[in-house]
């Protein structure tokens, strides 16, 4: 590798990591104040729920970029749909990994034992419940400007992300095309 490839390399990944920390604090924003302008009140695990969605959007957003180099050579429609798809399935199933090692970690059951053998007392459904409520938190939060966010950021992400051209491939209306 040259120079000039390992300084590209750096600043897209900085381009990821601001759009990560973007993404992960408009979420964040939107729950929270969807959850103030309803008169509802902040308990902790809702805090905590919160700070999940935060974190499962800026992992979601790079591991979404990483990914989305195996389809560098198709054009930006198809990269955008696909980030879209990706985005999501990661930041769920993220969150709710991310919300059954919370469950696991501050778990109070009369069964207490630091184990792996906690799984079988009782965790199981303590996490089996951590995970969807996540899910049911994540659906019930759904609004206009949540799913606006997520095509922002999938449409940044399809944009920004490197292409990849071949020494056969010429670009035509955006998009890559064969030339053999």
């Amino acid at each position: 590798m040259n120079l000039s490839s390992i300084i590209k390399s750096i600043v897209l990944w900085f381009i990821a990591l601001i759009i990560a920390i973007g993404f992960a604090v408009a979420l964040m924003t939107l729950i929270r104040a969807n959850f103030l302008t309803r008169g509802l009140d902040m308990r902790v695990p809702v805090d905590q729920t919160i700070s999940i969605c935060g974190m499962a959007a800026f992992l979601g957003v790079l591991i979404t970029w990483k990914w989305l180099s195996f389809s560098s050579i198709r054009n930006r429609f198809v990269r955008f749909l696909l980030t879209l798809l990706i985005l999501t399935i990661t930041f769920g199933a993220i969150g709710g990994i991310l919300v059954i090692v919370n469950n696991y970690w501050n778990y109070e059951g009369p069964d207490r034992i630091v184990e792996w053998n906690l799984l079988f007392h009782g965790f199981y459904w303590e996490s089996v419940n951590g995970f969807y409520s996540f899910a049911l938190f994540i659906i019930g939060e759904i609004r206009w400007q949540v799913l606006l966010v997520f095509i922002i950021v999938s449409l940044c992400i399809a944009v920004l992300s490197p292409m990849r051209i071949t020494a056969t491939s010429t670009v035509k209306f955006g998009r890559l095309e064969n030339t053999d």
